[in-house]
């Protein structure tokens, strides 16, 4: 039966319908996945950078170096990026007018200007990283602990975003210290500048301040008392919007880290003629000594590989670093670097020569790090192998990301406080010398067995902090 009706199905069906190919859908090409990955955290990167400089009063670096990364992109994502990026120099620009110092802009305008750079870069977020939970607890200093608290206090505030308000918080407050002071106001010696930008930027911040009640904030009119108190008393009369381009004591125009050249038909300063900003410095290494393109290489191709924590995080690095033509096989194994993670600073260090493409290292390394840089911890530091150490590759800046065999946070805190543990060691050697001598001076007058014991002590705390001035982590970047 069930072939009867079957064959009668088959005499129904038209001839069309048994012979028709099922449909295809087309597929539009997009943009490489891995070039769209290069470009967002290489431009966190040069954010974070940016960020960072703002704070420490540094050359802030140049988003030219985004361009070679935009080029690599297809539409709609090029436009996008370019989009991206033309925000980001503004931003710049804006955070180098406030670089250039308050001049005769009026405290409270000054600070709004300073505030809104802070929000621009994402402050915030640059601050919150050394509150961020580590293997080991860290203590946050006290400052820091005061920082968070009084804005986890003014946060409960908000209705909606209380995160996005904390981070302002942080930002904001961080900013202000960095530039309400005299190092920054008061500056001497330096040349008048006329910038269109700049007195347009301090007319905004004149217009929206104007908008604001008198008593906005009672934490910053104090702020901004006690400034005018202990540097320059009442603002001046000059207008704000004309005051950062007349006023004799603002900072010169600095020029940009290049990273990558411009091309001349963008009008930037010849090169003979660019010089450093006063009062900022350079971060090391210089930004245009880095190879971002075989960083952002090398980290794609370890994050690829990476299979979860099994040990040999050393074996993965070297596999990468191989691959890469950064280092051969058989130059690594020689240099007796083939077990230990600890073992690798000692072998850049020592043996150059071996390398393909040379690594340089970062000198106090500090967050932000370029996508590809090489860390080694060193053994038991933040809770990596008390035998080995552990070496991993950056691989992402936000969130921050390192991979060897594995992936997983970068610890950025713990980074953070073993630079503050090291200038708090240099802080403590002299008093720890004065004991250990003092103890040495009496053992040597009368050689009991308590004294013996209080020099062995004093020594043992003298060499404790001797240890804690040893650098404990290192990296290395790819030079251009």
């Amino acid at each position: 039966m069930s072939r009867i009706i079957a064959a009668i199905l088959a005499l129904l069906l038209p001839a069309s319908a048994q012979t028709r190919k099922p449909r295809r859908r087309p597929v539009v090409p997009v943009a490489n996945a891995a070039d769209k990955q290069d470009f967002e955290q290489t431009f966190e990167f040069v954010a974070r950078q940016a960020g960072v400089s703002y704070l420490e009063k540094r050359d802030m670096p140049d988003p030219a170096a985004l361009d070679v990364f935009i080029a690599a992109l297809k539409e709609p994502d090029r436009k996008t990026a370019a989009e991206r990026r033309d925000r980001f120099e503004a931003a710049v620009e804006r955070a180098e007018c406030v670089q250039r110092g308050r001049g005769a802009v009026a405290p409270e305008v000054y600070a709004l200007m300073v505030s809104r750079v802070a929000d621009e870069l994402e402050i915030g977020a640059i601050v919150e990283e050394r509150f961020a939970p580590t293997r080991q607890k860290y203590p946050l200093s006290q400052e820091d602990k005061a920082l968070s608290r009084a804005c986890q206090t003014e946060a409960r505030d908000e209705v909606k975003d209380r995160r996005a308000a904390y981070r302002r918080c942080l930002g904001r407050r961080r900013a202000l210290q960095a530039y309400l002071d005299a190092s920054v106001t008061a500056g001497e010696g330096m040349s008048p500048i006329a910038d269109e930008k700049c007195s347009a930027f301090a007319a905004q911040a004149r217009l929206g301040r104007s908008l604001l009640p008198a008593d906005i904030s009672a934490a910053l009119s104090a702020k901004l008392a006690q400034t005018r108190r202990q540097l320059m008393g009442e603002p001046s009369a000059l207008g704000d919007a004309d005051a950062v381009a007349a006023s004799p004591d603002a900072r010169p125009p600095q020029a940009r880290l290049n990273i990558y050249p411009r091309p001349e038909s963008h009008g930037e300063i010849p090169t003979e003629t660019a010089k450093l900003g006063e009062g900022l410095q350079i971060a090391d290494p210089p930004l245009e000594k880095i190879n971002l393109e075989s960083g952002a290489h090398l980290a794609r191709l370890i994050k690829n590989r990476e299979i979860g924590f099994t040990g040999y995080c050393y074996a993965h690095v070297k596999a990468a670093l191989q691959s890469v033509g950064i280092v051969d096989k058989k130059s690594i194994a020689d240099a007796g670097a083939a077990r230990h993670a600890k073992l690798f600073a000692g072998f850049v260090d020592k043996n150059p020569s071996l390398l393909k493409r040379k690594l340089r290292r970062v000198k106090d390394p500090s967050w932000p790090l370029p996508i590809g840089t090489i860390v080694v911890w060193d053994v038991g530091v933040c809770g990596y192998s008390a035998r080995s150490g552990h070496i991993e590759i950056i691989t992402r800046i936000k969130p921050p990301q390192a991979c060897s065999d594995g992936c997983g946070p970068f610890q950025v805190s713990c980074l953070a406080w073993l630079s503050d543990d090291q200038q708090r060691a240099a802080a403590e050697k002299p008093a720890a010398q004065r004991a250990a001598a003092e103890t040495r001076v009496a053992y040597e007058a009368s050689k009991t067995r308590s004294r013996l014991a209080a020099l062995k002590r004093g020594e043992k705390a003298l060499a404790a902090v001797d240890r804690r001035l040893q650098p404990r982590v290192a990296a290395y970047v790819i030079e251009r």
